[in-house]
């Protein structure tokens, strides 16, 4: 017994030696970060989305940050004009391959106009991201990043998704600096050590740093959102299965109230750092009439905190509840004169936009990107 114990504790002994060590090494190599940044920096996954559960999305993606975090190229050097994309996952456009999102197609048509030639968009969208988190990164990245001169932000679907979801227009409201942690590691994937601090010790190793990496890339991507896309066959049966549709909204007074707050937080801190902001309202592939195959690829909805409820909200229901959110959007860029391009008015609501409610494939990219290409064009070369 005592040879065992002596070996067993040897053993152990033996390993916490070789953890530290090679904490020690890695802290040395790989140090500490002292920014905040959406996704790990430089990173690439690529991903192989399916024609069955993605319409519209064809051959394989990269997905790839830059030294800031953000999906998008290195900025250049000298001078350049610098543009900053904000949203959830309508931005992120996760399975279109880099060169197909919205934001790099826009960079490209505006680099082949006259004096457009050097402009940069960079990405920051995250998937389930919503006015609080958006209003975080700009906050940091826009005093990380020198000269951004204008924003871009699509928000709305993740603030409606959130309400008709748990009933609670803001599920952070009332909570203490904690959960106020907790949202800014939803927004950031890597923070500054000081932020770190407020982790569990465990967390701040660069042994957890390069193991969630390497699960990151081992995985593809999440179980929410996987490698090619089969999540969303039993997110569209959970809807399709639902025992009831709810075609009455729950009150959204407060629910708004708060949205077009953020938006006004919003345009003071793109205004105070000298930038402009541009808003996008919010598209989606719901309509009254829609036809059977169609309605199918839908899957939002959803009640009482996640997938597979009894009860959905009926397409009716959803029409009406995105409505309101872009009509408040309309309110506040009129009452504090800033732009707004309403893609909600100008996009066609079918599959050559869309893969499922409102995520954008392939032609629908191209779409927005020309919409924007028309809203920066016609305005007087950019001045730096």
């Amino acid at each position: 017994m005592k040879s065992i114990f002596s070996k067993l504790l040897l053993l152990i002994s033996s390993l916490i030696f070789a953890v530290v060590v090679t904490e020690l090494v890695l802290s040395m190599f790989l140090g500490r970060f002292n920014s905040y940044y959406p996704w790990k920096p430089n990173m690439l996954v690529e991903l192989n989305p399916a024609q069955e559960y993605l319409p519209g999305i064809y051959g394989k993606s990269v997905f790839q940050t830059n030294s800031y975090g953000l999906r998008g190229d290195e900025i250049p050097t000298g001078e350049s004009f610098k543009i900053l994309a904000i949203g959830g996952s309508t931005t992120e456009c996760l399975y279109l391959d880099q060169r197909e999102t919205w934001t790099h197609l826009l960079q490209e048509k505006l680099k082949e106009s006259d004096n457009w030639d050097n402009v940069w968009i960079g990405n920051s969208g995250k998937s389930g991201l919503s006015t609080r988190h958006y209003i975080l990164q700009m906050k940091h990245l826009l005093a990380q990043i020198p000269d951004i001169n204008r924003v871009i932000v699509l928000p709305g679907i993740n603030d409606l998704s959130n309400l008709l979801s748990t009933g609670d227009p803001d599920i952070y409201k009332g909570k203490e600096e904690k959960d106020e942690h907790v949202a800014l590691t939803a927004a950031f994937d890597v923070m500054p050590r000081y932020e770190e601090k407020k982790l569990p010790f465990f967390k701040r190793t660069r042994i957890w740093f390069l193991l969630t990496k390497a699960k990151f890339l081992i995985a593809g991507w999440n179980d929410i959102q996987n490698n090619v896309g089969s999540q969303l066959k039993s997110q569209r049966e959970f809807r399709q299965n639902a025992k009831i549709y709810i075609d009455e909204l729950p009150v959204m007074d407060s629910a708004i109230s708060l949205y077009k707050e953020r938006l006004n937080i919003m345009v003071d801190e793109v205004q105070k750092k000298g930038s402009k902001i541009i808003f996008l309202t919010q598209p989606s592939l719901w309509k009254d009439g829609m036809k059977e195959e169609v309605e199918k690829l839908l899957w939002f909805g959803w009640m009482g905190g996640k997938w597979g409820s009894d009860e959905y909200y009926s397409i009716k229901a959803l029409i009406k509840g995105l409505e309101n959110y872009n009509k408040a959007l309309l309110e506040v860029c009129r009452e504090r004169n800033v732009d707004c391009v309403d893609l909600a008015s100008d996009i066609p609501k079918d599959t050559s936009v869309f893969y499922d409610d409102v995520h954008f494939n392939e032609g629908g990219a191209r779409q927005v990107a020309d919409i924007l290409e028309d809203y920066f064009l016609p305005s007087s070369p950019p001045i730096l």
